[in-house]
């Protein structure tokens, strides 16, 4: 062998090797890029999986929820509604109370003069009464004059 074939031959060899760590190389690289691919794969795929099961168990908490603010709410309608009963007989009741209370003011207005007329009436009537009892004395007076008179006219027959 000659040293110019020796030398192109360590050459094809170095090449071939240089080749060969490549290619290993390269491979160890895919190796890498597939077990990584699986292990993000796997990642993704739990991560998946617990984001479905957190949503579920939202799902199911608000849809709890939502179950009870609706009865809630039906709760709630029944007692505005009731409450709307109850508020419209008390506004009924407290327009009858604040007719009577007009009525009352009207008659408390009213009173002073209404005193005043049973004074007057009362005045008169003590006046009637004094007048009656003088009126009853002198009619008294006249009927025992009277007797008088006629017994003196029996008397004398």
């Amino acid at each position: 062998m000659r040293p110019s074939q020796l030398s192109q031959d360590l050459e094809i060899e170095r090449i071939v090797r240089l080749q060969e760590l490549k290619i290993v190389t390269y491979y160890s690289h895919v190796n890498k890029l597939k077990s990584n691919h699986a292990k993000i794969r796997k990642e993704a795929l739990e991560h998946h999986r617990r984001t479905t099961r957190e949503s579920l168990a939202l799902i199911k908490t608000l849809s709890a929820h939502e179950k009870a603010l609706e009865s809630e709410h039906r709760e709630n309608a029944v007692l505005i509604e009731d409450l709307t009963r109850v508020q419209d007989i008390h506004a009924k009741s407290l327009q009858s109370a604040k007719h009577d209370v007009f009525l009352l003011e009207q008659k408390l207005k009213n009173r002073p003069r209404d005193l005043q007329y049973l004074r007057n009436a009362k005045a008169r009537l003590s006046k009637l009464s004094s007048n009656l009892s003088t009126k009853q004395k002198e009619i008294a007076d006249w009927n025992h004059e009277i007797d008088q008179m006629n017994q003196n006219q029996y008397d004398v027959r």
